[in-house]
């Protein structure tokens, strides 16, 4: 009777060592699961095993794992087994996040559905696999991943890089949302969660505290040694009040700006009285030459010369001139107004058009 007690404790109590073994794996696998896309979980083997919990009712946000690793040249093989999860898992190369390939996941209840996909890497490169699912109902849904072909695992050095990155990026937000004073928690869809009395006295007991600290840390440190080089004059040696010691240096600053300002103004007067002149100078050079260039262009202009044998010269400017013509043995003229001129071409010696 006494053995089979004995046997009976034994037997409960290895049960409950390998409960607890077990959901130490879990609580590790589930902590190693990274949701920032800066700082993903490096995958050691071949194999990725997750689970999603269930959100709040009303809240219609997808759960995302980010998972980083490698691929030599080859075909990459990707088996996906999902169970109550809808949504998808996509492969992209780290660098630039491009786009490989895209698993679509469906939730059927406590069915495993299976899925695989294969692409092929023309060369080495650095993959990042994404999860976004969520559960439909209230039950958990998970996710086993295997890869197989040119799959390579990430070292050691990269997950504990991983891990700390990670740690030291959620690890801020925490501690700035618990000294927030007046804060209030809230869930995933926005409901208040109401926290107790004692809770709060506590909160309103730490934030002070630290406030004060931080305002002593912040507060500028000043000493006396800080007024003499701003003084030209000698200052008193004991001074009875802060407020005196800065109306002298307030007064010294003065004295000393209306000195520099007072010394320089003849040189600089000085210096500025030719930039001033040289201006007009130019202008009345510019005034003087302006005139003469219009002059030339009259020049430029087409004319119509026309000398006949009487030595009588013709000329009209091309610009009123409409048609000129040969009708009848006459050079018929047309000019813009209307007016018309008519020469005998026997009676013409010369007809040109110059500028």
């Amino acid at each position: 009777m006494n053995y089979i007690s004995l046997q009976t404790c034994f037997n409960r109590v290895l049960l409950a060592v390998i409960a607890l073994c077990c959901f130490s794996v879990v609580g590790d696998k589930v902590h190693a699961q990274s949701t920032n896309p800066d700082a993903p979980t490096p995958v050691r083997a071949n194999t990725i095993t997750a689970q999603i919990m269930p959100l709040d009712v009303g809240d219609a946000r997808l759960t995302r794992h980010f998972y980083r690793f490698s691929g030599a040249q080859g075909d990459l093989v990707i088996t996906v087994e999902s169970q109550n999860l809808n949504g998808g898992i996509d492969l992209f190369t780290a660098n630039g996040l491009r786009p490989l390939t895209q698993v679509v996941l469906y939730a059927a209840g406590q069915t495993t559905t299976r899925a695989s996909k294969s692409i092929y890497l023309r060369q080495p490169e650095e993959l990042m696999l994404r999860i976004e699912a969520r559960s439909p109902n209230d039950d958990p849904g998970s996710y086993r991943i295997s890869f197989t072909g040119v799959f390579v695992a990430a070292k050691s050095d990269e997950t504990n890089d991983g891990s700390a990155t990670t740690e030291q990026s959620e690890s801020p937000n925490v501690a700035t949302n618990d000294n927030r004073r007046n804060a209030r928690r809230v869930s995933s869809v926005g409901a208040r969660i109401e926290t107790s009395e004692a809770g709060r006295r506590e909160e309103n007991a730490t934030v002070p505290a630290t406030e004060s600290a931080a305002a002593v840390t912040n507060a500028p440190a000043t000493t006396p040694n800080e007024i003499s080089p701003t003084s030209d004059e000698p200052t008193p040696v004991a001074s009875p009040a802060p407020r005196a010691r800065r109306g002298r240096t307030s007064t010294a600053r003065r004295a000393a700006a209306r000195r520099r300002s007072s010394r320089p103004a003849p040189a600089t007067a000085a210096r500025r009285t030719p930039t001033r002149r040289a201006p007009p100078a130019e202008a009345s050079t510019d005034e003087t030459t302006a005139p003469t260039a219009p002059a030339s262009q009259p020049a430029q202009s087409p004319r119509l010369i026309i000398e006949t044998r009487d030595g009588a010269r013709l000329e009209r400017p091309m610009s009123s001139v409409r048609r000129v013509t040969v009708d009848n043995n006459q050079l018929v003229i047309i000019l813009n107004n209307g007016k018309v001129e008519r020469q005998a071409m026997t009676n013409v010696l010369r007809f040109s058009i110059e500028p």
